[in-house]
């Protein structure tokens, strides 16, 4: 074998045995590289960290300072630290300390912006106007409730209160408050069930009956919505809808069964439905015998079918139970009645 294969094959070898070394040493300054790199981002990211704290820290020192100040009634020191306080932070407290202290130095529309971030707000100037309401000034009360709605226009409450106050002076002004407060929140029942009772007391009951019915789909739950649609219902002439109503209420309610049978009795009466209205009344005095203006109803119901002794009777128990002078009056006036009627007694219905 000649000498340079020879010195071929041995630097080969060389080179065999030495690649390790070279790819290991590589890896050592990539890892070492790797490495500084990772430290230098750790860092800036810490200094990033402790600035943000620093900042959040300055702040919450900011709304501190400031809320001391806003309670010892120093606003305008207040007013630049309150300003800083919710700069740096998603704090309701920082904006409602600086909502106050804008409302303190006759900044409204800035109170009600601050305000509108946090909930708090909103039931603070529901109190201002309560507060306002106690003290009797008309225009105070007024530039209250504008102001509520100012700071939530979603809600209807104002709205209203607002429609309230119109209705002593601006009458023109209750039905376009009433809609804009359905406006401002569709899926609450509260301002169609007080439009419906603007258009009862204004003589337009029909227009009343479709808002309680929506009022009603909105609020299923809700038993008085129920007992005004079965009110509205009888005023209307509609008798076999008023009935529907009252049942619904007798079968919801238990503390309201009574009255509801009672008047599902008034209605039959007047319908001359003579029979229905004797059992309806009967039920009625079943759940509550004391009531005097049940047995009056009950008494009543016997004197239109002619049933002499019971009529007799039910108004003897009227007069013993009611406390009610009319009540009282009305059962003497028939027992009057009764014992001047010649006409023979019948067997009543069971």
């Amino acid at each position: 074998m000649s000498a340079g294969i020879r010195t071929g094959r041995q630097a080969l070898w060389a080179a065999v045995l030495l690649l390790p070394l070279f790819l290991f040493g590589a890896f050592l300054i990539d890892l070492v590289t790797l490495n500084i790199s990772n430290i230098r981002t750790m860092k800036a990211v810490g200094l990033q960290s402790e600035t943000r704290l620093t900042a959040w820290g300055s702040c919450r020192q900011a709304h501190i300072t400031g809320r001391n100040l806003l309670l010892q009634g120093q606003y305008n020191a207040a007013l630049p630290l309150l300003q800083e306080g919710v700069t740096c932070t998603d704090n309701p407290w920082a904006w409602f300390d600086l909502g106050r202290t804008q409302y303190a130095l006759g900044n409204l529309d800035g109170a009600a912006e601050s305000w509108q971030h946090t909930p708090e707000g909103y039931h603070q100037a529901v109190r201002l106007a309560q507060a306002a309401v106690q003290e009797g000034d008309r225009q105070t009360i007024l530039a209250a409730w504008q102001f509520a709605a100012q700071v939530n226009p979603a809600e209807q409450s104002p709205y209203i209160q607002l429609a309230r106050l119109a209705a002593e002076s601006e009458p023109e002004q209750v039905e376009p408050l009433l809609r804009q407060a359905i406006e401002a929140n569709p899926n609450a029942p509260a301002a169609y069930v007080e439009l419906g009772r603007y258009f009862i007391q204004n003589g337009s009951p029909a227009e009343a009956q479709p808002l309680f019915e929506q009022a009603l789909a909105l609020d299923p739950t809700d038993v008085s919505l129920l007992i005004a649609l079965a009110e509205n219902a009888a005023v209307l002439g509609d008798t076999p809808a008023a009935i529907d109503y009252w049942e619904e209420v007798a079968m919801r309610s238990e503390r309201r069964r009574a009255s509801a049978y009672f008047q599902i009795g008034r209605l039959a009466l007047n319908d001359n439905n003579l029979s229905s209205a004797l059992a309806f009344f009967r039920r009625a005095v079943e759940i509550e015998p004391q009531n005097g203006q049940f047995l009056l109803g009950l008494a009543a119901a016997y004197f239109e079918l002619g049933c002499r002794q019971e009529a007799t009777d039910a108004y003897q128990d009227v007069l013993s139970t009611a406390e009610s002078e009319t009540i009282i009056a009305e059962a003497q006036l028939r027992l009057a009645d009764l014992a001047v009627m010649t006409t023979e007694t019948i067997p009543c219905p069971q």
